[in-house]
């Protein structure tokens, strides 16, 4: 049965391969509970690609089969957009998490997106933990922002779009990933990123639900790395370092006289997080004596239950608070 989501755009797409029976297993239960109807890509599995296709599609590069795959999985929604003439379409990969608000929330942002008047794309997700900072007093769920696409995890395009990445590709060989590829077609067509200020999607390969099959290092450091990772690091920029101008201004207040006490202890908080993030890479030691000194200021600060508090009613924010 078609839900509110499906009447927003024309079509959804999931890419996945012939042989995920994990991730197409998941994907399936997922959708189906958010009532959500879908087609899948399984066109261009890695294993399938020719020597031929890669040739005339890719210059030399570092991408290995599992990327090029993914590219060419993405290029066949754009193509399907365009010649079904569809006015929009919401495509995931098939380890994509969907916060419990999915529906509502993506409601909303589409029909924030039927006033936009240039090509467009929305990208419903937080990959590596980056979020878009909201302008303050914005009403719009939809945020225009510069910052560079980080994953490619779920996302809307419209026809517009569609049509200029083809355009652009038309004339080149593709020597970048999916998520860098959309970003210099994008800049260079003129297609807008929107990104939502509180996002809906998680990317199950990221925070450790799935094993990556594209990032190098996640592959090689495993499941429970990216697992403690990704929640570590959505809790330090969520909590900690969220660049929103609104949030002191809305949801957070601090009497006078214990302000200059608040900031001391959020800023040291945060130049604590920073040298976690550091000691990951240089030694246990740092980042456990960093990690410890981040949390005793955090908890000092006057503030501290009120960020917790901000961060819980969060679409993904119980999820941030608790692991």
């Amino acid at each position: 049965m078609h839900c509110r989501v499906n009447a927003h755009v024309d079509a959804v797409f999931v890419l996945s391969v012939k042989s995920f029976r994990d991730r197409i297993a998941y994907i399936e239960r997922e959708l189906r509970h958010h009532g959500i109807a879908f087609a899948w890509i399984f066109e261009h599995d890695a294993d399938e690609l020719t020597p031929q296709l890669i040739e005339s599609t890719f210059a030399a590069s570092d991408m290995g089969r599992p990327q090029q795959s993914l590219v060419l999985k993405h290029i066949e929604t754009w193509r399907r957009c365009a010649e079904s003439g569809y006015r929009r379409i919401l495509v995931f990969e098939d380890d994509a998490m969907l916060a419990p608000d999915f529906e509502t929330t993506f409601c909303a942002a589409m029909r924030a997106a039927d006033m936009i008047d240039r090509p467009y794309m929305v990208y419903l997700g937080c990959g590596n933990n980056k979020y878009a900072p909201e302008a303050p007093g914005a009403g719009s769920p939809l945020i225009r922002t510069g910052v560079p696409l980080p994953a490619t995890d779920a996302i809307v395009i419209d026809q517009r779009a569609a049509r200029l990445r083809l355009e652009y590709i038309a004339g080149r060989r593709i020597t970048r990933p999916a998520d860098w590829l959309m970003r210099e077609a994008d800049a260079a067509m003129g297609i807008d990123h929107y990104w939502l200020a509180d996002p809906i999607v998680e990317q199950g390969s990221m925070n450790g639900r799935f094993t990556s099959v594209l990032d190098r290092k996640r592959i090689r450091r495993g499941r429970v790395w990216s697992w403690l990772r990704y929640r570590w690091d959505r809790w330090r920029r969520r909590t900690l370092n969220r660049d929103r101008h609104a949030e002191m201004a809305e949801d957070i207040s601090v009497a006078s006289a214990a302000l200059r006490r608040d900031n001391l202890a959020v800023a040291s908080a945060r130049a604590a997080a920073a040298l976690v993030g550091i000691g990951a890479f240089t030694g246990a030691a740092l980042a456990n004596i960093a990690a410890g000194v981040m949390v005793l200021a955090f908890l000092t600060a006057p503030s501290c239950m009120q960020r917790i508090r901000r961060t819980w009613r969060q679409p993904l924010g119980k999820a941030a608070v608790l692991f």
